[in-house]
């Protein structure tokens, strides 16, 4: 068998994109008034892995369904990326 036939694809889940986002649990929950460095790497690393719209797409409805029922402020998160 070939390296190709034997290699496993590891599916990435919206949890796996949400524990990336960990670091900035504080920032989005108002504990701190502005977003670590840790979360700002953390938000610079996924923006670089969503390269295509439907990658941004797929993001952009985890993070939707992670927001809602919890703590966090929805217009801190928008502002994330440009910060």
């Amino acid at each position: 068998m070939n390296s190709s036939a034997t290699s496993v694809r590891r599916v990435v889940t919206c949890n796996d994109r949400l524990i990336e986002l960990l670091p900035c649990s504080a920032y989005l929950t108002k504990a701190t008034p502005s977003p670590s460095p840790a979360c700002c790497f953390s938000v610079k690393e996924l923006n670089a892995k969503a390269n295509t719209t439907a990658i941004r797409s797929e993001y952009c409805k985890c993070f939707k369904s992670a927001i809602v029922g919890n703590l966090v402020d929805a217009s801190l998160a928008k502002g994330l990326p440009g910060l």
